[in-house]
């Protein structure tokens, strides 16, 4: 039942190429060629300029990367990116992703092998191709997909809640599970359970303060509740 809409035409009746074409994913364990950091970004689009594949490096927080090696661009990755680390290789795949014009992005856990730091200038970077791209992103923490327009939460393969913002509307409360009021069926689900802790330990660790979104700080505080027996209470008087 329902139908997935490609700029108000049913999928179905698009030529399979046609639909392709304008698609693009990222694996989480993206795929490297053994040629060099810049063959590996440029396959996406081969045209691209020196200003876009610079644009695309920061975007991607590459720029360091490159900049260590001797050789920077032109540094031989081996065979599946042998020499680089899994974190490198999830940005040179961003990078590639960037340089690509496709109205359509899959995202696989984009930050999943990055610091915290790292993940943050990242998640701005993909928050900004919301402006002119459609992006499906699937993620283990909760910062990641914040920013969304729905948010679908998932355990074995079915839907245990939902966040879902009117677009036409924004000032409208969202609707779903996620939705203040709605924390009880918001905490139900094991992988939000550890996006929500990961979240709030990394902004610990880092001298952050864990309850700067009010969403996650409200969802973090009911979880830390119910962990230590202490649903039904306030939390006044609980600090780091």
């Amino acid at each position: 039942e329902g139908r997935v809409l490609l700029d108000g035409n049913d999928v179905r009746d698009l030529a399979l190429e046609t639909l392709r074409s304008r698609v693009r994913y990222m694996p989480q364990e993206p795929f490297l060629f053994a040629g060099t950091i810049r063959d590996n970004i440029l396959m996406a689009q081969d045209s691209a300029d020196n200003t876009a594949l610079q644009t695309a490096l920061a975007g991607a927080m590459l720029e360091d990367t490159v900049a260590g090696y001797p050789d920077g661009l032109d540094t031989v990755v081996g065979e599946k990116g042998v020499i680089l680390s899994g974190g490198q290789k999830q940005r040179i795949a961003l990078a590639r992703c960037l340089l690509d014009t496709s109205p359509v992005l899959i995202l696989d856990d984009p930050i999943s092998q990055v610091d915290s730091e790292t993940a943050s200038a990242i998640i701005g970077t993909i928050q900004a191709m919301t402006a002119s791209r459609t992006l499906l992103i699937a993620s283990h923490r909760l910062s990641a997909v914040e920013f969304a327009h729905g948010i679908v939460v998932m355990e074995n393969g079915r839907i245990t809640g939902w966040h879902i913002k009117d677009l036409e509307n924004p000032s409208k409360e969202p609707e779903g599970a996620l939705h203040s009021g709605a924390a009880s069926a918001a905490v139900t689900d094991t992988a939000l359970h550890e996006a929500i802790v990961d979240d709030f330990i990394s902004a610990v660790h880092e001298d952050r303060d864990p309850y700067v979104n009010g969403e996650s700080a409200r969802l973090t505080t009911e979880l830390i509740l119910r962990v230590y027996g202490r649903e039904g209470t306030t939390g006044e008087g609980y600090d780091r």
